[in-house]
């Protein structure tokens, strides 16, 4: 359910962009930005989700109360509103891309090699 509705948000933002940017200049950067919000939201709660559940049938512990999957989203949560505010900034967009990339591919990778070992 939160990744329909995330998804569907993020559509209907970029709908609503691409409809009214053309109005005038300021409309069309508040609207981007707006819309790229919306993105790295959609990208950052599917992965919530992902990490979710993959990590939730079989958990590694680290303690009594600690599991791999908890650190995993405390990161991609920390990672996430970090780059939500480094994404206002115009020169720091390529940036934002790359580093959730590489996010990802390594965060794949861990499951591959971790989690789905189990």
């Amino acid at each position: 359910m939160v990744a329909t509705t995330v998804v569907a948000l993020c559509v209907t933002v970029t709908l609503i962009y691409l409809i009214f940017y053309s109005m005038s200049t300021t409309t069309e950067q508040v609207l981007n930005h707006l819309d790229w919000n919306f993105k790295l939201l959609a990208i950052y709660a599917l992965t919530f989700v992902f990490i979710a559940a993959e990590t939730s049938l079989n958990p590694i512990r680290f303690g009594d109360s600690v599991t791999f999957g908890m650190i995993l989203m405390y990161f991609t949560a920390a990672l996430y509103v970090v780059l939500l505010v480094l994404v206002q900034f115009d020169s720091l967009k390529n940036a934002v891309w790359w580093t959730t990339f590489a996010f990802l591919v390594v965060l794949f990778l861990v499951d591959l090699i971790v989690v789905a070992t189990r």
